[in-house]
């Protein structure tokens, strides 16, 4: 936890100079199969946030530049609960696109880098689940890797299973240390 040298990528990042750097995203939106709850939604984003590092990145402009910290664990994402049953069906791409836009523009790089909107569509409609994150702490790869933590997490805690016995990605022993000396090679 704490400061970490930013990484080739980001210092490209920020010296694009971006009028509105809060806003550069990826997003998905996701059909649930299932009813989803919010509650549970919200403790498996809590989880993932303490289970992945970058996810719990914020970052601050300071004299000498940009800078970045992990977070300590405990980070919550509060899942925003929208009902857009009563909203006509042929309305309804504008009020989802509405509200996507919403999440994307809360996101601040200070933090969180994270949001998550339930758009409850009503009786014989899928719930879907809107994910936005900060560029800076995902790409293409890792949507993959969080989307695949989440799905087990919430499986997971639906059958009771405690969080501490969902079995870990294997990762290096070496972790943290290892990445950060890879950034160091890349500076």
């Amino acid at each position: 936890m704490g400061p970490v040298a930013l990484t080739p990528i980001q210092h490209w990042f920020f010296n694009l100079g971006l009028e509105a750097p809060h806003h550069w995203n990826m997003s998905l939106l996701l059909e649930a199969r299932t009813s989803l709850d919010a509650a549970l939604l919200e403790r498996a984003l809590a989880h993932l946030l303490g289970h992945h590092d970058a996810l719990r990145l914020g970052f601050a402009s300071g004299e000498d530049g940009w800078h970045q910290a992990i977070c300590e664990p405990g980070a919550r994402v509060t899942v925003a609960r929208v009902d857009l049953s009563a909203v006509p069906e042929v309305e309804r791409p504008s009020a989802l696109s509405r509200h996507a836009e919403a999440a994307q523009r809360a996101l601040r790089l200070e933090g969180p880098l994270v949001q998550a909107v339930l758009l409850e569509w009503g009786a014989g409609h899928s719930t879907r689940l809107m994910l936005a994150v900060h560029h800076l702490v995902v790409d293409a790869v890792s949507w993959r890797i969080l989307l695949e933590d989440r799905r087990r997490r919430t499986r997971g805690s639906r059958r009771g299973t405690p969080w501490c016995c969902l079995r870990r990605r294997r990762r290096s022993r070496r972790g943290p240390v290892a990445w950060r000396r890879w950034r160091a090679r890349r500076r």
